[in-house]
Order: structure tokens, then C-alpha cells, then sequence
């Protein structure tokens, strides 16, 4: 056998690492060109507004809403316009007029969560979050696996810091006031936390209880008998029917032979 190689190399000889047909020194060439690596970027910040613009910013979501984008800003951290921009794509009405107010050269997601905070988040009762659950439903894309998840979710962050008796009242309130819908004002005005204070709370409503549990144990007769008084139709008085009317039985005498 020669002692010229395969490749063409005699013994000795170094291998040739400018040539690109060397098996040792063959230059790589680039996966993707400078333009599929911008097209790969824009994708990426497509996919980012669009995550950030299906969490449909709401006031009364306004603390959720920032915790979740706050992850997404962890991994994908922007700054300056391109955080204007992607934020303005996910707010509509006051939100997005309110946004072109505060907005300001290299702000970041810190001051902005700290600026929307102060301007959206809506203080809620633990009893208000926990009968708006009560009265939720899974949306139209939510197996019951993700909306369980975020329930409970929900419900140990409120109740993360709450005594036993707080988390018992609330629990109690909010059931009585999806019962009851008069409750609801104080559900959502007052922050019950003790017994003696929801028991204050629902003195003012024993009054009114009582009346209503008399109207219930009336019959659709006496019910009806009550709401609209009886009128006759022929003297026009009240209180009686034209059968028992004296005047029309005054008038029959007087004009029988």
C-alpha cells in the first residue's frame, strides 16, 4: 500500500485544517443565517404578547394579573419600549388610556407594577373571594383538574395569614350571603374576622328575617289578598266586593216595584 492516505495525505504530512473537505479541520457552517435568527426573536416577542395579552387585565384581577406576568418577566425580562409595547397590547378602555399617561423612557416592570397596583387593585374581603368562587364556573377551555388548581390556589393565598376563627367566619358569612343576598353589603363593605362581629353584623337582619318567614307561611289567597286591597266595582270604595255593597243593594230595593 502507498503511503499517500485516503485522503491524499502521505505519512507525516499534518492534516489540513483550512481545507474544508478535511475530516480534522472542516469549518461548521452556522445553523441559521442572521435572518433566521431575527425571525426566531420576533417569534419569541409574538409569543410573549400574545401570553400577556390572554390575561385580559381587569381591575378586580389587577393583583393576579401582576404576579403572573411577573414569572413570565423573570424568564423574559424587559425594559424601556419594548415593555410599553408589550404591555399595550393587553390593555383596553381606562387601562390603555392610563398607560400612555405614565409611561416614560427605560421604565421597567418594577415601577410599572408598583404604578398599576396603586391604580387597579381593588382591596377584597376574604369572604367576598370566597363567594365569588362559590358562584364561579370553569371557563369554556378549563378541564376541572386547572380550575380546581385555581381555586385552591386562590383560596391559600387570602387565607395564607388568617387565623382558624377568621377563615371559619368568612367561610360562614360567605354561605349565608349567597343565601341570603342582603348580606352581600356587608360581605363586601366590612371585614368580618371574629364571632362577636359577625354576630353583631346579622342582629340587624333578624328583624327582617322574621317578617319574611311570616309572608312565606301565608297562602297564595292571603298573599294576594294583602299585596292588592279590594276594591268594589261599583261604588269605587274599598274594602269590600260589589256582592256585599250597600249602596248597590240600597239602589235594587229602591227600584224593585
Amino acid at each position: 500500500m502507498s503511503n499517500a492516505d485516503m485522503d491524499g495525505r502521505t505519512d507525516g504530512e499534518a492534516p489540513d485544517i483550512l481545507n474544508p473537505t478535511s475530516e480534522v479541520g472542516s469549518v461548521p457552517h452556522p445553523a441559521f443565517s442572521e435572518d433566521q435568527w431575527r425571525a426566531v426573536v420576533e417569534m419569541q416577542n409574538r409569543n410573549f404578547a400574545e401570553l400577556v395579552k390572554i390575561m385580559q387585565v381587569t381591575p378586580a384581577q389587577a393583583a393576579k394579573w401582576c404576579s403572573t406576568t411577573d414569572i413570565i418577566l423573570t424568564e423574559h425580562p424587559l425594559k424601556g419600549s419594548k415593555l410599553i409595547i408589550a404591555l399595550s397590547n393587553c390593555m383596553e378602555g381606562t387601562a390603555s388610556q392610563w398607560l400612555t399617561q405614565i409611561s416614560y423612557q427605560g421604565m421597567t416592570w418594577q415601577e410599572f407594577q408598583e404604578l398599576f397596583l396603586q391604580r387597579f387593585e381593588t382591596e377584597e374581603t376574604p369572604a367576598a373571594t370566597f363567594l365569588n368562587l362559590l358562584n364561579s364556573r370553569p371557563t369554556a377551555d378549563e378541564c376541572y383538574a386547572v380550575y380546581a388548581s385555581r381555586l385552591v390556589t386562590t383560596l391559600t393565598t387570602k387565607w395564607r395569614n388568617m387565623e382558624i376563627e377568621e377563615i371559619a367566619v368568612t367561610t360562614v358569612l360567605a354561605h349565608m350571603a349567597n343565601i341570603d343576598s342582603r348580606l352581600q353589603r356587608v360581605l363586601f363593605t366590612s371585614n368580618v374576622r371574629t364571632r362577636s362581629k359577625l354576630q353583631a353584623e346579622l342582629k340587624a337582619f333578624t328583624f327582617d328575617k322574621k317578617r319574611h318567614a311570616r309572608d312565606d307561611n301565608l297562602g297564595p289567597d292571603q298573599k294576594n289578598r294583602k299585596a292588592s286591597p279590594v276594591v268594589c266595582h261599583f261604588c269605587s270604595k274599598p274594602g269590600h266586593r260589589i256582592a256585599e255593597c250597600r249602596s248597590k243593594m240600597r239602589q235594587d230595593r229602591q227600584a224593585k216595584p
